[in-house]
């Protein structure tokens, strides 16, 4: 009888001890509150407004010329053709701009999360989403705001350098 308690308890130490801890995010939860999103957020509709009153005013003008019967219709339309595909490209090149963005904070996102599960012990840390990754999850396993706390703290703090470098450079195309 003794044998078998010191074995049951042996089995009990053993198994305890090879437990892995694991942990989920809610990733749209910590993409909606990381600071990194909602500025690059900001700096996308800056340029989406900048880039949209560019051609707008453009069009205004052409119409005065057409309408002060200073441009041709020919003309009019030889310049209309061009701003189109000026405006669709530069459309494609903003786009562009802000998917590199975007991937930019997910692999950001996907590296501290990495970094942090080490640091914190963590054998995995799984991403929860509306698809259903985690369908549930103790709450002592959700680590959605402990990350939050901590990336916006790490871009609060650490970034500083690159956030002062996007804003000389957003300084320098306004004077352009």
């Amino acid at each position: 009888m003794k044998k078998l308690i010191i074995a049951v308890v042996a089995l009990v130490t053993l198994a305890s001890c090879n437990q892995q801890k694991t942990g989920y995010v809610d990733v749209a939860k910590v993409m909606e509150e990381y600071d990194a999103v909602k500025d690059m957020e900001k700096e996308v509709k800056a340029k989406g407004d900048a880039f949209q009153a560019k051609y707008e005013q453009i069009a205004a003008q052409m119409d005065a010329q057409i309408k002060a019967k200073t441009m041709s219709q020919a003309d009019a339309q030889t310049q209309g053709q061009q701003l189109q595909m000026a405006y669709q490209q530069e459309g494609q090149a903003l786009q562009q701009e802000t998917e590199a963005m975007q991937k930019k904070l997910i692999d950001d996102f996907k590296e501290f999360v990495k970094e942090y599960a080490k640091k914190n012990g963590y054998a995995f840390v799984l991403g929860s989403n509306e698809s259903g990754n985690v369908l549930y999850g103790s709450e002592k396993a959700d680590l959605t705001e402990k990350i939050i706390d901590a990336i916006n703290e790490n871009y609060g703090s650490g970034d500083k350098t690159e956030k002062s470098a996007k804003e000389e450079t957003k300084k320098e195309d306004a004077a352009k």
